[in-house]
């Protein structure tokens, strides 16, 4: 199952949220569980024809504390690439980029769940309207663009896709990574080089207030 390891960096005031899964190969996501956050997070279904794509393998929702006591929202949706076909892309109302629909099967399912989980993200917090059709497109940087009045992300592996949203100003932005969890000698490793003492000392006291490991 995953859980998530979170960060507020007091300089940047941006949310910067890890998923991180217990095996190597997401693959073997733990279903029982995936099922159990499904029913207890009461998801409304997409429209019947999405809910019945061979792709979707099943989607649910994540609430995420956060240090001011929020909480945010995650939608998730594991699928199997395999079996993805694009004509998801018009079946979805997702604009599909050139890029991508010359890219291979893996690529474009990740982009295209990306962007579905986007749009339910962005529909859940009531940010753009429940029949709306808004594409989400790429920047000259290759990030995300959100609608005006959204702050967002999305992370992917080949059988996840990760989004989360907020309203305009309740952070600067938002970083969501799905990442697997790695063992402690790769954790103090990656401690001294990508954090700093400050850095650190935060994310102890986040992770103590919170009860997840950091």
């Amino acid at each position: 199952m995953f859980r998530p390891s979170l960060a507020q960096t007091e300089r940047s005031e941006e949310l910067k949220i890890s998923m991180m899964s217990d095996t190597r190969d997401d693959e073997g996501l733990d279903e029982q569980a995936c099922a159990s956050f499904l029913a207890r997070s009461a998801l409304a279904s997409f429209d019947t024809t999405t809910d019945a794509m061979a792709a979707i393998r099943m989607r649910w929702q994540y609430s995420l504390p956060c240090p001011d006591a929020s909480t945010l929202i995650v939608q998730v949706i594991a699928f199997e690439f395999e079996r993805f076909s694009l004509d998801a892309f018009s079946l979805c109302d997702i604009v599909c980029p050139d890029t991508i629909a010359r890219s291979v099967r893996k690529r474009q399912a990740e982009f295209f769940f990306g962007r579905l989980a986007a749009r339910e993200a962005l529909r859940q917090q009531s940010l753009i309207p429940a029949d709306s059709s808004l594409q989400i497109a790429i920047g000259g940087s290759r990030e995300p663009l959100w609608p005006a009045t959204a702050i967002g992300s999305i992370s992917h592996t080949p059988h996840l896709a990760a989004a989360a949203v907020a309203p305009l100003g309740t952070w600067r932005g938002i970083g969501i990574d799905l990442e697997h969890v790695i063992d402690a000698g790769s954790r103090e490793a990656l401690l001294s080089t990508v954090v700093d003492r400050s850095e650190l000392s935060l994310l102890q006291s986040i992770c103590t207030s919170t009860d997840y490991p950091l």
